[in-house]
């Protein structure tokens, strides 16, 4: 796994490589959710799945330092720890506290899973 600490606050540190940069909340990530996730039916509309709203947005106020429903004492996301973030084990089928892998269409890209890594690695920001 990623040591986080590495390059520092507001730095990523890559999953292939590690290298001080920035990934964009806006730019990057919620593309990701938008496409694949917050569609009617999932993260989306007006009942989203797990009260979790993935929609443009929505989704960090829904993600970021928000408890995990499914998970008593673990959150979605929890800056600047990747891997004890619910979000990261939805997305890799472990660890779940109920339910199975997200998203329900298939496992996203490994680029894509690596990129909301990166992104909490470096502190979840909203940019």
């Amino acid at each position: 796994m990623i040591n986080c600490g590495v390059c520092g606050a507001g730095n990523v540190c890559n999953a292939h490589v590690r290298e001080c940069g920035g990934v964009a909340f806006a730019g990057q990530i919620q593309p990701i959710f938008t496409n694949t996730c917050g569609g009617a039916g999932c993260h989306g509309g007006v009942m989203p799945a797990a009260g979790l709203s993935l929609a443009a947005g929505r989704s960090f106020a829904s993600l970021v330092n928000v408890a995990a429903s499914q998970c008593a004492n673990r959150l979605r996301v929890s800056p600047g720890a990747p891997d004890s973030s619910y979000l990261m084990d939805k997305l890799r089928g472990v660890n779940l506290c109920f339910g199975t892998a997200m998203p329900k269409t298939g496992k996203l890209p490994q680029a894509q899973i690596d990129l909301l890594h990166a992104w909490i690695c470096e502190g979840a920001p909203n940019n």
